[in-house]
């Protein structure tokens, strides 16, 4: 394992790592179809996977979560903010 030190030799570390994924994501490479790619592919589609559409598929996905934009805070178990004062010294 390297040994992180500081931050620079994790960004470095991170570069190597992102560097050679994004290279190989950037080329479209596909790898050789094994014994255990066609398992996981019978294991996890439901439809045999050559029959998917995928072009219709790519729609068919779980909601996106939408995060609540404003939290309410229940009044009077927070004390109001205020400037501190005794930081403007």
């Amino acid at each position: 394992m390297i040994e992180m030190q500081n931050l620079a030799n994790l960004y470095i570390y991170c570069r190597w790592v992102y560097g050679a994924i994004s290279y190989l994501y950037g080329n479209r490479f596909i790898g050789p179809i094994t014994d255990l790619i066609l398992s996981l592919r019978e294991e996890l589609h439901v439809q045999p996977y050559h029959n998917i559409n995928w072009s219709k598929t790519r729609y068919i996905c779980a909601n996106t979560y939408d995060a609540p934009t404003h939290v309410a805070v229940p009044s009077g178990r927070y004390p109001p903010s205020t400037p501190d004062t005794h930081a403007m010294v």
